[in-house]
C-alpha cells in the first residue's frame, strides 16, 4: 500500500499518508506540484520525555494511540471498549475522492472516512461512518470528523447571537487549550450557527490563509479547535448526541453529518464564491427554472387580523407594487387570533373565511402571482383540538414537567401517527387549493426532547427531513421556507429539503447589514429572504429611509413585510421602482461572484459586490452604517474585474443630493461619468462621494 494518497483538485491538493497504518491528513492546500518526494520532509521528530512513539493525528484522533485531546469518536459497551484503536484496512477509489476504511478487532468497531475534492469548486467534504460489529450493543458518545491545521491557523471566527440578531461575528485567539462550541438548542439556533473560519491572526476576506467550514445539520452539534501540546492544531466537527441517544446493535451503522470545507490564501471571499458554487450546482433544485420571485408577506402587516375583504385589497395593491407571490402568514386556521392557541389544528377557519381560501387564491393568481401560506407543523399549543386528543404526542419525559416556549409544545415526530397525522393535513391542503410556497416555522428550542424515555433530538431531526422530502415528494411544485424564529434553522443539512431560508425575523435595515453581510459569506444570496419592512422598525423601533431599506434588501430573494394598502402614493412609485430595479439586476444577483469588501480607511462602510461570470458586469453596493470616520471617503477598491478591460461605471441609485451626506463638489465621476480601468479600480479603488450614516450607494460597471 502507497504510503500517500493524494487528491487534486483544479486549484488544491489534499494528501494523506498511512505509514503509521492510520490515515493522517499532511497537507490541505493550494495545489502542489506533482511529485512523491513530500512524505519524508514532514515527518515529525520525537522529543525527549514523550512516548516512544509518534502518536499521528489520524481522522478519528485515537486516545489510544497517545493524543492527549479529545478522542474523534467516542462510546463505550457496558463501561468497555471505550479506547478504540483503528487500523486501516482498504482504501477505494471513488468519484473524485477516497473512501478509507478502517477497523478495531479488539473493540469490533469498523469506522469509514469518505473524502471528496470536487474537482470544480475546490471543496473538500467529508463524513465518517461508524459500525457495531459486536453482538453486543455500542453506545455511541460522539463521532467526529478531525482535521490537522497548520501551525500558523490561531485565529477563529465563528457565527452566532440570539433572536433578531443572527451572523454576529466573534474572533478568538487560540494560543493554549482549547475553544469549544456546543448547540444544545434542539435545532441549528441563532445562538451557534454552524459556520466557521479558522486561519492565520488577521486574515481578511481580502487577505490571509483561512479554512471555512459549514456543518449539515440542523439539530445540536459541536465544535472543538485544539492546540496539542506538541504545537499541533485540529478542529473536529460533529454532531452532539446526548447520554444514551444513540446506541448502535450488531451491524448498524451511525453515519455523521456531512461537513463542508474550503481553503483560501487570499482571504474568505474565495471560499464563499466556492460555497455558492457548490450550493448553486450540487444541492438547489428549484420546481421550475426562472427568477426568483418578489414576495409580500402579510405578517408585519396584519399580524392575526385575518379580514378577507381586507386581504383582497392587499393582494391587488402587492399586483400594482410588481409582486409575484403573495404569502398568507399565521392566523388562517381555526381559533387562531393570538399565539396562545390553535396550533395542531391545520384547519382552515371558516368564520374567518366562510368561502374558504379560494377567493384570494383566485384574485391572486388573476393577477398572475403564485399564493403562500405559514405553518408551523411541528408544534401544538396546549390550548388546541389536538392536544386535548393527544396529549401523549409531544417531545417530553415521563414524570417532568415539560416547559413551552411561546406557548406552545414539540411533537414528537418520530411517533409514526404523528407524522402521518402532519402530512395529512399538509398534502389536504395542498392538494385543495392552488398554494406554490409554504412558509415553514419553528418557533421554540427543545427542551428534554424525550421518545420513549430517551433523548430524541438526533431522531427528531431525522425525521423532520423525512416527512419535508414526503411532503416535496408530494408536492414537487411547492417550494418551501426554512423559519425558525428567522434565522434559527439555517444550515446545508436542511437545504435539500427547503428553497429558502428565512434570515431573521428583524428588518432593520442596519441589523440586516450585519446579519446578511455574514450569511452570504456561507450561503448565495438567492437563498436569503430579504425583506423591507415599514418605515419604522417593528423589532427595534429604528426609522430608515426608504432607499435604505430597498438596497439592503435588494441584494437577496427579495420581497415586503408591510401593508401595501397604508402606502403613500410617493412610497408607491418608490416601491414600483425598487421592485422592478430588483427585477432587471436578479439574474446577475443570484447568479454572479459574491464578495463582501470591507474598508480599512473607514470600519464603519463596508460593501457588498456581484461580478457576472464572464466579468462583463458587475454590481456593488457601498454601505455607509454610522457617520463617516473621516471628512473625506477612502477611496474603496473593488474586486474580481478583468484588468485589462475598461468599465462604464454608473450610479443606479444613491447619487440623489437629499440621500447623500454634504458636500461643497460631488467628486468628478459622479457629476461627469467615468471609464475606469478594471486593474485601477482593483488597486487604487473608487473614489467615493460623502456619504450620511445608514445610507447606500448601488453602483452598476459593465466592460467596454
Amino acid at each position: 500500500m502507497n504510503d500517500t494518497l493524494r487528491l487534486d483538485s483544479e486549484n488544491r491538493s489534499l494528501l494523506l499518508s498511512t505509514r503509521e497504518a492510520i490515515p493522517e491528513i499532511i497537507y490541505w492546500g493550494a495545489k502542489l506540484a506533482q511529485s512523491q518526494a513530500v512524505h519524508d520532509s514532514g515527518q515529525e521528530p520525537v522529543p525527549q520525555a514523550s512516548l516512544d512513539q509518534r502518536a499521528p493525528l489520524s481522522l478519528s484522533v485515537d486516545a489510544g494511540r497517545g493524543l492527549f485531546c479529545r478522542p474523534g469518536i467516542a462510546g463505550q459497551r457496558q463501561g468497555k471498549d471505550w479506547s478504540p484503536v483503528f487500523s486501516l484496512t482498504k482504501v477505494e477509489t471513488i468519484a473524485q475522492g477516497l473512501v478509507l476504511h478502517c477497523e478495531d478487532p479488539v473493540a469490533q468497531l469498523a469506522v469509514s472516512y469518505t473524502l471528496i475534492l470536487e474537482a470544480d469548486t475546490d471543496l473538500l467534504r467529508m463524513w465518517v461512518a461508524l459500525t457495531n460489529h459486536s453482538e453486543q450493543d455500542y453506545e455511541l458518545q460522539h463521532c467526529d470528523l478531525s482535521l490537522p491545521l497548520p501551525s500558523d491557523c490561531a485565529e477563529l471566527e465563528t457565527f452566532g447571537g440570539r433572536w433578531c440578531q443572527e451572523f454576529k461575528p466573534h474572533r478568538q485567539r487560540l494560543d493554549h487549550g482549547s475553544i469549544n462550541l456546543t448547540s444544545r438548542y434542539g435545532r441549528t439556533s441563532q445562538q451557534k450557527q454552524p459556520f466557521y473560519f479558522i486561519g492565520r491572526p488577521g486574515f481578511s476576506e481580502t487577505q490571509g490563509r483561512v479554512y471555512g467550514f459549514q456543518l449539515a445539520w440542523s439539530g445540536d452539534h459541536a465544535m472543538n479547535f485544539e492546540l496539542l501540546d506538541s504545537g499541533q492544531r485540529l478542529v473536529q466537527l460533529g454532531e452532539h448526541l446526548a447520554s444514551g441517544e444513540l446506541v448502535l446493535k450488531k451491524q448498524q451503522t451511525y453515519q455523521s453529518p456531512e461537513v463542508l470545507m474550503g481553503y483560501s490564501d487570499s482571504g474568505t471571499n474565495g471560499i464563499s464564491q466556492s460555497y455558492h458554487q457548490h450550493i448553486r450546482q450540487k444541492i438547489l433544485h428549484w420546481p421550475e427554472a426562472r427568477p426568483r420571485p418578489v414576495i409580500l408577506n402579510t405578517w408585519e402587516g396584519i399580524y392575526f387580523d385575518h379580514d378577507p375583504d381586507y386581504i383582497l385589497r392587499m393582494i391587488d395593491r402587492s399586483a400594482e407594487l410588481g409582486v409575484e407571490r403573495f404569502v398568507l402568514d399565521d392566523g388562517w386556521f381555526k381559533g387562531r387570533n393570538d399565539e396562545h392557541s390553535s396550533l395542531g389544528d391545520w384547519y382552515l377557519d371558516t368564520q374567518k373565511y366562510p368561502q374558504g381560501l379560494t377567493p384570494l387564491i383566485d384574485r391572486v393568481n388573476q393577477h398572475g402571482m403564485e399564493f403562500g401560506i405559514w405553518m408551523e407543523p411541528e408544534m401544538v399549543n396546549p390550548d388546541s383540538d389536538l392536544f386535548r386528543a393527544h396529549p401523549d404526542w409531544i417531545l417530553s419525559l415521563e414524570g417532568y414537567e415539560q416547559p413551552m416556549g411561546r406557548y406552545q409544545y414539540v411533537l414528537d415526530l418520530q411517533q409514526t401517527a404523528v407524522s402521518d397525522y402532519l402530512f395529512e393535513r399538509i398534502d389536504e391542503l395542498l392538494t385543495d387549493n392552488d398554494i406554490r410556497y409554504i412558509k415553514w416555522d419553528m418557533n421554540r428550542e427543545l427542551v428534554q426532547p424525550g421518545h420513549k424515555g430517551y433523548a430524541a433530538n438526533h431522531g427528531q431531526t431525522i425525521s423532520l427531513y423525512r416527512l419535508l422530502e414526503r411532503i416535496r415528494a408530494a408536492h414537487p411544485r411547492v417550494e418551501i421556507e426554512s423559519c425558525s424564529s428567522g434565522g434559527g434553522r439555517i444550515d446545508l443539512g436542511i437545504l435539500p429539503y427547503v428553497h429558502r431560508y428565512w434570515t431573521s425575523d428583524c428588518n432593520d435595515a442596519l441589523e440586516r447589514v450585519m446579519i446578511q453581510s455574514h450569511f452570504m459569506r456561507f450561503l448565495p444570496p438567492e437563498l436569503m429572504g430579504a425583506h423591507m419592512g415599514a418605515p419604522v422598525s417593528h423589532t427595534t423601533g429604528r426609522q430608515h429611509q426608504l432607499s435604505f431599506r430597498a438596497l439592503v434588501a435588494l441584494f437577496g430573494h427579495f420581497g415586503l413585510e408591510l401593508d401595501p394598502v397604508k402606502l403613500s402614493e410617493s412610497e408607491i412609485k418608490d416601491i414600483q421602482y425598487f421592485v422592478a430595479l430588483h427585477k432587471a439586476h436578479r439574474e446577475l444577483l443570484h447568479s454572479g461572484r459574491f464578495s463582501l469588501l470591507t474598508n480599512p480607511g473607514d470600519p464603519n462602510l463596508l460593501a457588498w459586490q456581484v461580478v457576472g461570470g464572464n466579468r462583463e458586469q458587475a454590481l456593488a453596493v457601498f454601505i455607509q452604517k454610522t457617520i463617516t470616520q473621516y471628512s473625506v471617503p477612502p477611496l474603496f477598491p473593488l474586486t474580481d474585474l478583468d484588468p485589462q478591460r475598461d468599465y462604464r461605471v454608473t450610479v443606479l441609485h444613491g447619487a440623489e443630493p437629499r440621500e447623500l451626506g454634504p458636500m461643497k463638489q460631488l467628486p468628478g465621476w459622479l457629476s461627469e461619468g467615468t471609464r475606469l480601468n478594471g486593474d485601477w479600480l482593483m488597486r487604487a479603488g473608487l473614489q467615493l462621494p460623502v456619504m450620511q450614516p445608514e445610507s447606500a450607494f448601488l453602483v452598476k460597471l459593465e466592460a467596454l
